[in-house]
């Protein structure tokens, strides 16, 4: 038995596909216990895996694995024989004789065009076959069941069920991200998005809780393992954030929340800048808060020389929850936790700053020997082993 594997993206790439799809196998690779594949291999637009006995007796650990790796838009697991019409025709009974059902149709890919018949040929010849030999009728709208055909190098796989993958790009494709990472609803959906695209992230906490502090990293951390079905191992950096945030609350300016996450930037660029990544990734949403007003955003993003990416920019909350919910951070983000600035921050707080006047606030709030010790006690937590 093997795995066939498809793609759509990567098949746009033109002279650059042999990458993708090199990083693609490798993903793939990293995911799938070893002892599950005897080889990998590319063949006409198409993934191939195939299985030992015990990758066989294994296939809902696989199945399972392979739709959190992105670029796959949907693979199957697959009976192969020798391209020839009466041996596909014995495949097809004896995977359609342990199925109950009473309408079928045939759909027929042929890649190797030196085959002799067309798809259409193989769909009516295999289709007649079935007909005759099970006492099965065709429908082509909506059957109980598919079986589809694929004419591929000197192959002929046969399969009734796409399962899909999440598509996107393989993840490493794209270059470094660090997300600036909350314990809540977006930012990890942010995250997913960009491994989505290609990217490989990592995730940077800034933490300042009243109590409960170990616990609530640790709700942190576990989210970030979730994330890391999707890319592999991933590294989570841990900033120590509450003399900051005293110092920025003590003046009581309706600009503390732009100072905050000004620092944050500001922290973010330097850790980013010494592991050579050159993107931030923030779940904002345009309009959402405070700090989320165009002119706002323009003010944090003034603190950093990295490109900043906000790939929730234009999604509403219900948007970002339902994704939430499918990618498996939801239920954790949701566990409630107290930070060291609530009751603290102003009730109005600036939705249009003024950037001179930030930058006077901050430079005597923040100097930077608050942000170096709190670099120098940063802790460095590798998941997703």
């Amino acid at each position: 038995m093997s795995i066939v594997c498809h793609y759509n993206e990567i098949g746009l790439k033109g002279n650059n596909r042999r990458f993708f799809e090199e990083k693609l196998i490798e993903n793939i690779r990293t995911v799938l216990d070893r002892d599950f594949f005897s080889k990998i291999k590319r063949i006409s637009g198409r993934i191939i895996i195939e299985l030992t006995l015990l990758g066989e007796k294994n296939k809902k650990e696989i199945e399972k694995k392979l739709k959190n790796v992105f670029g796959l838009a949907n693979f199957s697991f697959v009976r192969e024989t020798k391209q020839d019409v009466g041996e596909i025709e014995r495949l097809v009974f004896e995977i359609l004789r342990e199925e109950e059902f009473k309408t079928f149709k045939i759909f027929t890919q042929r890649s190797n065009k030196n085959f002799n018949l067309t798809s259409q040929e193989i769909n009516k010849i295999v289709g007649e076959f079935v007909v005759n030999n099970l006492r099965k009728k065709v429908k082509l709208e909506n059957p109980d069941i598919t079986i589809f055909i694929e004419i591929v190098d000197n192959k002929a796989f046969v399969y009734l069920e796409k399962i899909s993958g999440p598509g996107g790009l393989p993840i490493g494709v794209s270059g470094q991200g660090l997300v600036l990472l909350s314990d809540g609803i977006d930012s990890p959906v942010a995250a997913w998005q960009m491994m989505k695209r290609g990217m490989k992230v990592s995730f940077i906490h800034f933490y300042s809780y009243l109590d409960h502090e170990k616990e609530v990293i640790e709700k942190v951390k576990k989210i970030v393992t979730i994330l890391s079905k999707y890319q592999g191992p991933s590294t989570l950096y841990l900033i120590p954030f509450k003399e900051i945030q005293k110092s920025i609350l003590e003046e009581g300016t309706r600009d503390c929340c732009l100072i905050c996450k000004r620092t944050m930037f500001k922290i973010a660029s330097e850790i980013a800048q010494k592991k050579y990544i050159n993107a931030l990734i923030t779940g904002d949403s345009l309009g959402q808060v405070a700090s989320q007003t165009i002119e706002n955003m323009k003010i944090t993003e003034e603190r950093t020389d990295l490109l900043v990416l906000r790939p929730l920019i234009g999604f509403d909350k219900q948007e970002t929850i339902k994704r939430a919910r499918e990618i498996g951070t939801y239920d954790i983000s949701i566990v409630q936790t107290t930070f060291y600035c609530q009751g603290r921050l102003p009730k109005h707080p600036c939705t249009k700053g003024n950037i001179k006047q930030v930058k006077k606030m901050e430079k005597g709030l923040v100097n930077e020997n608050l942000i170096s010790v709190a670099i120098n006690n940063l802790e460095r937590v590798k998941t997703g082993h």
